[in-house]
């Protein structure tokens, strides 16, 4: 529990950031603007690639966060092992946010 918590702490800002892509979509796409579509978009995208490096950054803290957290040592363990897969997953979950509000903000299925 407190790998993911910390994750997703870490997670939030930016993916709040990047799927706030939807309104512009929706402002664009309902304005009849779809040129402007494609730019706000490519900032979301920008943005996850851009959290990738600095979330890897937080894995050898996290790992001296959880060492010290008081935790039995096979616990801190797990916790280390699980919070190393989340926080590599972390971009992609922020780039996943991004694309959905391409869909969602247009209000259709597909392309």
């Amino acid at each position: 529990m407190p790998a993911s918590m910390l994750q997703f702490t870490l997670i939030s800002f930016p993916l709040g950031v990047a799927t706030y892509v939807n309104t512009f979509v929706a402002q664009y796409e309902g304005a009849g603007r779809p040129r402007q579509i494609g730019p706000v978009v490519w900032q979301g995208i920008w943005i996850g690639l851009a959290a990738i490096p600095l979330f890897l950054l937080t894995a050898p803290l996290a790992h001296v966060y959880f060492q010290h957290a008081g935790h039995d040592p096979d616990v801190v363990a797990e916790e280390i092992a699980y919070y190393d897969v989340l926080i590599f997953a972390s971009g992609a979950i922020i780039l996943a946010g991004t694309m959905s509000s391409f869909f969602t903000g247009r209000g259709r299925r597909g392309w």
